[in-house]
């Protein structure tokens, strides 16, 4: 009897596996993919925050850097070097100044290790290759980067395109303001691999006086998606040459003293050029009892009856007094 029973129960367990494989066999579900990588958050979450509507600021992606897209955005102040956009630039949102806005791109912090700044020239155009970005204001999600005081901003560029894709962009306007775009897409092949790319050239005068811009970037992904799996590769950089201009106050505006040295120094012009040291004129001046032009002299010799060097020290004693004065001033007041 215990050997039958034995028998018959193993006989209805595997009936019973068989019948519940019979019964879900067809009843897979596959789930989309999760970035696990992100640090926007979703709408149910208790925090202050705005989905950057990308479609629409692509009508206005002329060149100029992320912060000049955001700058209409809630709580955002926008800062550019050059007085238009492209260059140098910077944001403030909710009052904090970029050292205290949490910046990352795909999940990767983009602010400097060391100042905790983030160089937006460094990565010209990179909004034409993002897909989505949030804006949070206030101390954001992210645990990776600098401190998120007065927000974080999240840049994704994890997009995919099922057809094969070509594009030219080209804009120009004022200050000499030009952008070509160039950029390129594969498309899913075989249902699995999709290959992305940029390069985009820019260059404006700027609209302070010096302050041009000439930036070069690229932007390249490649993807590969089965059931289980996906894998993406992306890599993005650029080149930058920029030049920088400040309109400092001079200090005889602010209290109306005005400094006026001179020093004079005479001498002979050379019949040719000798020696090549120095700039200028200096290969062909001879000072007075003297033979050896400036050209021809050691900067140490030079230096010592430059005109320009007994100018500087007049202007140095009248800086010493200047300064001397403005800071009893600061102590007894």
């Amino acid at each position: 009897m215990k050997k039958s029973f034995s028998i018959t129960l193993i006989l209805i367990l595997n009936f019973y596996t068989f019948s519940q494989e019979n019964e879900f066999k067809n009843d897979t579900t596959f789930l989309k993919k999760i970035d696990l990588i992100s640090n926007k958050i979703q709408t149910t979450y208790p925090s202050t925050k705005k989905n950057v509507n990308i479609e629409k600021l692509n009508e206005k992606n002329l060149g100029q850097d992320i912060p000049s897209l955001l700058k209409y955005e809630p709580s955002m102040i926008f800062n550019s070097d050059a007085g238009n956009g492209i260059g140098y630039s910077s944001l403030r949102l909710r009052g904090s100044d970029q050292t205290r806005i949490n910046v990352t791109i795909n999940g990767v912090p983009l602010n400097d290790s060391e100042s905790q700044q983030v160089y937006y020239v460094d990565i010209p155009d990179l909004f034409s290759s993002a897909s989505s970005i949030q804006i949070q204001r206030g101390v954001g999600t992210s645990t990776v980067g600098n401190g998120s005081f007065g927000g974080q901003i999240d840049i994704s560029t994890m997009s995919t395109y099922n057809d094969p894709y070509g594009t030219i962009d080209y804009s120009f306007g004022s200050f000499n303001s030009n952008k070509t775009s160039i950029g390129f897409g594969s498309g899913l092949i075989k249902n699995r691999i999709t290959f992305n790319g940029r390069i985009s050239k820019i260059k404006s005068d700027g609209y302070i006086d010096r302050a041009s811009s000439d930036l070069k970037s690229y932007y390249l992904s490649s993807q590969y998606n089965s059931d289980k799996t996906l894998i993406q590769l992306i890599s993005f950089g650029g080149i930058e040459e920029t030049y920088q201009a400040w309109y400092g106050v001079p200090i005889s505006y602010l209290d109306k003293k005005i400094a006026c040295v001179q020093s004079k120094l005479q001498g002979i012009i050379s019949n040719k050029p000798k020696g090549k040291n120095g700039f200028g004129y200096d290969p062909i001046f001879i000072p007075k009892n003297r033979k050896k032009t400036f050209g021809e002299m050691r900067p140490d010799v030079k230096y010592k009856i430059d005109h320009r060097h007994f100018a500087f020290k007049k202007l140095r004693k009248f800086l010493w007094v200047l300064c001397s004065q403005f800071y009893k001033n600061l102590i007894y007041d």
